[in-house]
């Protein structure tokens, strides 16, 4: 079944936090909740649909997390990953293996599509 997803990027150990907050915000938020850990967020991708963010990248270097907030998404374990990490660094010479690398400052847009089964 296809299913409908978002992409929430948080700062790296508050998932849990804001998935409990999320599904308060509820579908008419998009399951983003008002948290300052929220540092950018796409609106919901329906199947086969898909959504752009484009947001200034943290400047404090760091690794951060990015979440899919629908309600259950955020607790999925493999082989479905709807989670993974956003590695911020002024040298990028031997980072961790993150989905998504930059510079801190710069402008990043990223695609949030939902695929259909």
């Amino acid at each position: 079944e296809a299913m409908i997803h978002n992409f929430v990027l948080i700062n790296a150990g508050t998932q849990e936090e804001v998935a409990t907050q999320a599904l308060e915000a509820g579908a008419d938020k998009d399951y983003i909740p008002e948290n300052s850990n929220v540092l950018a967020a796409t609106s919901m991708a329906k199947p086969g649909e898909t959504v752009v963010v484009e947001f200034t990248a943290p400047t404090k270097a760091g690794t951060y997390q990015y979440i899919c907030t629908y309600p259950g998404h955020t607790a999925m374990k493999a082989p479905v990953h709807l989670d993974g990490s956003f590695f911020m660094s002024q040298k990028l010479k031997s980072p961790p293996t993150p989905d998504f690398i930059s510079k801190p400052g710069k402008s990043l847009i990223i695609p949030s599509t939902s695929s259909p089964p």
